[in-house]
């Protein structure tokens, strides 16, 4: 098996923390947190947090890990049709820390895919491997969000009072980002686009860094073309990945749903779907670490268009924040350990 280590070319680094970047989200945070501290009712939060039912909370974190079990489990899917030998287990288990880390430390994967790759590499995989894996899998799982986002502005608008300028701005920025869901599509699946976007790439970035990168481009548009081929070829695999997805997203949700259920009344499935996929594209967009301030911001702010008090809803949006992105982070540290381990226990070369 080839050592993608040599196939790099100081492309693939550890991981810096953008730190302007976090300061940024912190201030988002810190200014929603106050702002809400000024203009909420005070008696209406003691109220909540007094009537609080924190039972609800071991069911939000069991399906935070089934949400994050199952990204976990199709990365590992994905890595296999690319060609990557390695136990299912362990990637699984580096699927699932990465998730973790890119939902909290940057912004674009950057972070979560030189993790991949430092972890992986020593088993034999190679970068153009990796990188396709890793291409496939964020497709598959912004699949269903994205899909969604249609559907949740359409609720928004007859179900919220809104200004004309709130509308048209939701509604212009929910047009950008299923322009960019359909031309990613494009790239991942027609070979016919994608090569020619890729030289082009290879030529901006040889201006720019004074580095050849045709060469490492043109694995990975290869690597990406064979495992789309054996995707295609795999209806069992489609399936298996589309119900994966599913799973994710959903239990993602009804971790927010427990997190409204535990501070008061649940809110409606309509109401859930909107301030969820909003909420969480906005957080994606904004380039911000984790969409740090902006998630909850956003979230917030649907939901109490949609009727939620404005307590309820910031409480929950933050306390979700903790659950689903700050608890599976630091549970990850925890896997680190033997995922970094000798590699010999961790390689599969054995056919499926």
């Amino acid at each position: 098996m080839t050592d993608g280590s040599s196939e790099n070319g100081g492309i693939i680094e550890r991981p810096k923390v953008p730190s302007g970047r976090i300061l940024v989200g912190t201030f988002l945070l810190v200014g929603l947190v106050v702002g809400v501290l000024v203009t909420m009712d005070w008696n209406k939060l003691r109220q909540i947090l007094e009537q609080a039912d924190w039972r609800a909370i071991p069911a939000a974190v069991l399906f935070t890990a089934i949400s994050y079990g199952a990204t976990g489990y199709l990365f590992a899917r994905v890595s296999r049709l690319m060609g990557i030998r390695m136990r299912m287990r362990d990637m699984t288990e580096i699927g699932f820390v990465t998730a973790a880390l890119n939902h909290v430390v940057t912004s674009g994967g950057v972070a979560g895919y030189s993790v991949r790759y430092l972890l992986m590499r020593e088993s034999g995989a190679a970068l153009k491997d990796v990188l396709a894996a890793s291409a496939l899998h964020y497709y598959l799982t912004t699949l269903v969000m994205l899909g969604a986002l249609p559907l949740a502005f359409v609720y928004l608008i007859f179900n919220a009072s809104m200004t004309r300028a709130v509308a048209a701005g939701i509604g212009a920025a929910t047009l950008l980002v299923s322009t960019i869901f359909l031309f990613f599509t494009a790239m991942i699946f027609l070979q016919s686009m994608r090569a020619p976007f890729l030289r082009w790439v290879g030529k901006a970035a040889h201006r720019v860094i004074r580095r050849d990168l045709s060469e490492t481009l043109e694995k990975f548009d290869e690597a990406l073309a064979r495992g789309v081929r054996k995707f295609r070829a795999r209806p069992r695999e489609v399936l298996l990945s589309v119900s994966l997805v599913a799973m994710d997203e959903v239990g993602s949700a009804t971790v927010l749903w427990f997190c409204f259920k535990s501070l008061g009344p649940a809110v409606a499935p309509g109401v859930l779907m909107s301030g969820f996929v909003i909420g969480i594209i906005a957080g994606v967009i904004s380039m911000v670490p984790g969409g740090l301030g902006v998630q909850e911001s956003s979230m917030a702010g649907i939901f109490v268009l949609l009727g939620t008090p404005v307590e309820q809803a910031v409480l929950a949006a933050l306390l979700f924040r903790v659950i689903y992105f700050l608890l599976p982070y630091f549970a990850s540290f925890g896997f680190y350990g033997r995922l970094m381990g000798p590699a010999d226990h961790r390689a599969h070369v054995g056919q499926e």
